[in-house]
Parts: structure tokens; sequence; C-alpha cells
């Protein structure tokens, strides 16, 4: 029996701002709706143990999305994450950054390499010598 076809969405339709866990925790259940997978299916797709997305996206979760599980579930709904500037946000906490100095400070060597190196950065980058 072939699988049944699975409707592709624009971005349009799935983008949504996420403001909080429980609000990512909403975009995902949902597109899984829209996907209209199961868990089974889900955890299957994702790489995950069987269960253990029912445990995070229930009405009542018992686990929490972790590093790994994020993506997992991520991937596997078709989705990604983009990070944006919130200039609302900005605006709300700009003056408590106005007095920092990035050259003082335990971080003061990591914020400059990465801030130069205009490149994503690692784990090893958040190491300081």
């Amino acid at each position: 029996m072939p699988a049944p076809a699975v409707t592709i969405h624009s971005a349009s339709e799935v983008a949504r701002p996420v403001a909080s866990y429980e609000a990512l925790l909403d975009v995902l259940r949902r597109r899984m709706a829209e996907l209209d997978l199961t868990f089974d299916r889900l955890d299957d797709v994702a790489g995950l143990t069987l269960g253990h997305s029912s445990k995070i996206l229930s009405p009542n979760p018992t686990k929490r999305l972790g590093p790994m599980s994020c993506w997992a579930l991520l991937g596997a709904l078709g989705l990604r994450l983009v990070v944006e500037e919130d200039l609302a946000q900005l605006a709300r906490v700009k003056s408590r950054l106005v007095n920092f100095n990035p050259r003082n400070g335990p971080h003061s060597v990591w914020r400059r390499r990465v801030l130069s190196s205009g490149s994503q950065t690692t784990d090893a980058d958040l190491i300081e010598s």
C-alpha cells in the first residue's frame, strides 16, 4: 500500500513567531497535525526512541526538548529555525546594554574572536585558553 500523500505548505503558511518554549512546542504540535503524523511515526522518522516525542509534545509533557531531540524533531517535521532581530525587544533592553564594554570581562577574547570571524561558532570556540 503506498504511503499517503503529504501536503507541502509554503513558508508563509508554516512560519510563526516563537517567543517561548511553549510556543515552540505548539508549533511542533501543529506541524505534526498538519502532516497527519502519529507519535510513533514521528519517532521513527526523527530517529528517536519509540514514545519519546509523545513525552515531549503531549499536553502535559514529562520530558523537555534537548539538544538532540529538538533538531531531530524539527528535521522530521520539515522545519528549521531562523533567528531574526526583534527591534521591539531590543528597544526594551537597549538602555541596559549601553554601559557594557565587551573589552572587559572574562569573555572579551571570545567575543572579539567571534565577531571578527563572521562565521558560525562551535563548542571549541566557546572554550577560552
